[in-house]
């Protein structure tokens, strides 16, 4: 019984760790795609200013 306990909460502390590191990676991504869009939108602006 002990045994079965322990592997569980192996299971358990390794997919919380893989659930953490998908959620900072998913956070990563996403904060990474909003400056991309951010920097693309701001150059845009500033072309269509300069040009016309």
């Amino acid at each position: 019984v002990t045994t079965a306990v322990v592997i569980v909460i192996i299971i358990f502390i390794v997919v919380a760790n893989v659930v953490v590191v998908v959620v900072v990676v998913v956070v990563v991504v996403v904060v990474v795609v909003v400056v991309v869009v951010v920097v693309v939108v701001v150059v845009v602006v500033v072309v269509v200013v300069v040009v016309v």
